[in-house]
C-alpha cells in the first residue's frame, strides 16, 4: 500500500508513444496523485507513475508491492512504429544529456533496445514487452489493465478496474500527433 493513502501504488507500464501521458493525465482528472515520470526517483514518490522508469522495472514493482496496480498502454504497431520513428527523427532530446531525466530515458532506451536512436528493431521488443507483461498477470488478471487509447473507453476501463468513478467528459489525448505532423 502507498504510504500516505489506502489506495496501492498505480504503474502504467506501457512503452513511450502509447499514450502514457495522457493515462497519467486521466488519473490526475480522477483524483489520482499521478505524474508521467521520466525518473527513477519517481517511483516511490506518488500514488500513480506513469512512464518509462515503471514500464522498465515492472516485474520487480510488482513483486515487491504485491497489492499494487500496473496499467499497459498499448497501440497498433504500424501507428507507434511510425510515431517513434517521427518523434526520434529531428532533434530530439535523445543527442543530449541535459538533466537527470535525460540520462535514465537514455540508459532504458540503450538497455531495451541496444540503442537510444529510433530503429525499426524495436518493434520486437515492444511486442514481447507486452506479451511479457499479459503473460505474467495473467495469473492474476485484477492486477493488470490493458489499454489502447484508440478504443475510446480509457475513463471506463480506469474507473473499472482501480473502483474509482470517472469524469464524464473524454479522456485526455496529450501528444497526440505531436510527432506525426513532423516531415
Amino acid at each position: 500500500m502507498h504510504e500516505y493513502t489506502n489506495m496501492p501504488y498505480i504503474y502504467g507500464i506501457g512503452f513511450p508513444r502509447t499514450g502514457t501521458l495522457s493515462v497519467a493525465t486521466g488519473l490526475k482528472e480522477m483524483g489520482f496523485d499521478s505524474v508521467h515520470a521520466t525518473n527513477f526517483g519517481d517511483l516511490l514518490k506518488h500514488e500513480a507513475v506513469i512512464g518509462e522508469p515503471a514500464a522498465f522495472w515492472w516485474k520487480e514493482l510488482a513483486a515487491a508491492f504485491p497489492k499494487a496496480r500496473f496499467v499497459l498502454t498499448i497501440r497498433n504497431i504500424d501507428a507507434w512504429r511510425d510515431s517513434c520513428a517521427r518523434m526520434f527523427r529531428e532533434h530530439f532530446w535523445m543527442n543530449r544529456i541535459a538533466n537527470e531525466a535525460d540520462m535514465t530515458l537514455q540508459l532504458i532506451y540503450k538497455r531495451w533496445f541496444g540503442s537510444a536512436e529510433y530503429d525499426p528493431s524495436w518493434i520486437p521488443v515492444y511486442v514481447q514487452h507486452n506479451a511479457d507483461v499479459q503473460t505474467f498477470f495473467s495469473s492474476a488478471p485484477e492486477r493488470l489493465c490493458v489499454i489502447d487509447l484508440a478504443d475510446g473507453n480509457a475513463f471506463e476501463m480506469l474507473g473499472a478496474f482501480l473502483g474509482k468513478e470517472h469524469p464524464k467528459k473524454g479522456f485526455p489525448h496529450l501528444n497526440k500527433n505531436k510527432f506525426e505532423s513532423m516531415p
